[in-house]
């Protein structure tokens, strides 16, 4: 399976996104738009990932989104693009503390942000934290703007 794979089912699930200023109504959406997400990489690409992936066994309070344990690569969805760095620095940190586990290991983190949120992650602190996970804990960090294909966002 090839990142744009991943990015393309991201697309298409954004379909289904309501931006709407309703913080309940959002929530639904976020969590059906990352439904479709999910229902479309299963069905492309069966048994090639593995979803909501504890960092620690048995804890459920911080998954990571998707796993592609032969390619050792995880993939976080955030979908509304609004304040996506207190997701983007969680997101290493969970990487980070499945790593400490021992076992299967994740090198590279995709982090997948819906419109305009990778204007927020272009800064120079948000740079250097991503060279500090790759120089001290050997994890590659990806943002990947994702634009929905009914939003009338310019292809990518």
């Amino acid at each position: 399976m090839r990142r744009e794979d991943v990015v393309d089912a991201a697309r298409f699930a954004l379909g289904w996104w309501n931006t709407t200023p309703d913080e309940s109504e959002a929530n639904r959406s976020e969590a059906q738009v990352s439904r479709i997400w999910r229902s479309q990489l299963e069905k492309r690409f069966p048994g090639s990932l593995s979803f909501e992936v504890e960092p620690v066994p048995e804890s459920a309070r911080s998954r990571i989104d998707a796993v592609d344990f032969v390619q050792g690569t995880a993939y976080e969805f955030k979908v509304s693009g609004k304040n996506p760095h207190h997701r983007f620095f969680r997101d290493i940190w969970k990487v980070a503390v499945f790593n400490a586990q021992g076992g299967n290991r994740i090198t590279k983190l995709i982090f997948l942000v819906g419109e305009p949120g990778t204007s927020d992650l272009t800064d120079l602190f948000t740079q250097s934290v991503r060279g500090v996970a790759k120089a001290n804990l050997g994890i590659d960090v990806e943002i990947v703007s994702v634009c929905g294909l009914a939003s009338g966002c310019p292809a990518r």
